[in-house]
């Protein structure tokens, strides 16, 4: 009996953590008018559309994650290429011409690339 004692202690206190954590989470990503994006191509090129998902969600789960940290929201345009959110508007990134660079650059005018 005094084993099972310590074990659902711990296991009710993992339950009351993982509670705070969730309603902490969900009122962080309220700070952020969206965690969704949307791509544009920037270059001449066709991209193909394995390679423009693949990075449209590594943006979503990385907003997702940063706005569950209560990282500020971006100083970045959305899909209507303003800096202000009214509703249902997306972050907009443009794909790098340079394929090769892994290194993405941000403008002082909430651009992305």
């Amino acid at each position: 009996m005094l084993q099972l004692i310590p074990s659902l202690a711990s296991g009710t206190l993992a339950l009351l953590l993982s509670g705070l954590a969730l309603s902490w989470t969900s009122s962080a990503n309220a700070m952020w008018p969206t965690t969704s994006w949307a791509i544009e191509n920037n270059t001449l090129t066709s991209v193909d559309p394995a390679f423009k998902e693949k990075y449209l969600s590594i943006l979503e789960y990385g907003s997702q994650w940063f706005a569950s940290m209560s990282f500020r929201a971006p100083y970045q345009i959305n899909d209507q290429g303003r800096l202000t959110f009214t509703g249902g508007e997306k972050y907009l990134a443009y794909l790098n011409p340079d394929r090769s660079s892994p290194i993405s650059s941000h403008t002082s005018k909430g651009r992305m690339y």
